[in-house]
């Protein structure tokens, strides 16, 4: 059927039945996926060093460790998506999860450049 013509009256605008529409997902949610996982981590971490009044150090461990405890949520999270068929959304979670891990590789180097061991 040419574009331009016009649909008779009656007939379907659906697509054929062997035509699949797969939800490949979406970069902008993977990589707000991961910043959700962030605030919540690092939300958790500090409630519990206020709960415990600093005598852990948990808060500041996990900003210490944001690598390692991304990990928790974001592995599942690409695992999830992937087997869902949804390969845009596990791309931008794994976007994200490189953007978290060169910043923090930053920081650190910016502040062990900073200190003195002597």
């Amino acid at each position: 059927m040419n574009t331009t013509e016009e649909r008779p009256e009656g007939e379907s605008t659906h697509l054929p039945d062997d035509v699949a529409i797969t939800d490949r997902g979406s970069i902008w949610i993977g990589i707000l996926s991961v910043a959700i996982g962030h605030v919540v981590s690092v939300s958790t971490a500090f409630l519990l060093d206020f709960i415990l009044r600093g005598q852990g150090g948990i808060g500041l461990i996990t900003l210490c460790c944001i690598g390692l405890v991304q990990l928790l949520y974001v592995l599942p999270l690409i695992i999830l998506h992937d087997r869902r068929g949804r390969a845009r959304t596990r791309n931008g979670i794994q976007i994200a999860a490189v953007i978290t891990l060169l910043l923090n590789a930053t920081c650190f180097g910016v502040v062990m450049s900073t200190i003195s061991f002597r």
